[in-house]
């Protein structure tokens, strides 16, 4: 199996929680696909908003180099992974997708979960850390 990269982020801190997930996933995205134009990189993040925006701050940063939004909701995924160079996904991404060539994966351990309230029979999405399995899932995207 060829070597690749898997670099994790550290959930915000209590002193900078406004840590935009997407403007960081953009740039790093951006920095590994300029290092070496073999380069291909994953980068998981929480929600399907979080990853259609970091595509969108991407294609500002790189407008040349192809890249793909992934999620349950995005169509024709396959052909996606074949053409482009940097892919923003959420969770589909760890189990059900092959991506040929790929060299990094950057996790910000998010995931978006959902919470059932008892008290009053409310369900509402959140965003939590991502499990030791899932990260380790993850991970295994490169070098295959």
């Amino acid at each position: 199996p060829r070597s690749g990269s898997y670099l994790t982020w550290k959930p915000p801190s209590a002193s900078n929680p406004n840590n935009n997930h997407a403007q960081l996933a953009a740039q790093e995205a951006a920095a590994i696909v300029r290092s070496a134009n073999a380069n291909k990189v994953l980068v998981f993040l929480a929600s399907p908003a979080e990853v259609e925006e970091a595509a969108t701050i991407f294609d500002s940063l790189c407008p040349t180099v192809s890249h793909a939004a992934i999620h349950a909701k995005a169509a024709h995924i396959q052909k996606k992974l074949l053409s482009s160079r940097a892919i923003f996904a959420n969770a589909v991404a760890e189990t059900s997708l092959t991506i040929p060539q790929l060299t990094h994966v950057v996790d910000f351990n998010t995931t978006t979960v959902v919470r059932a309230r008892r008290e009053d029979n409310v369900t509402e999405a959140g965003v939590d850390l991502t499990s030791r399995s899932s990260m380790t899932q993850r991970r295994g995207r490169v070098g295959r």
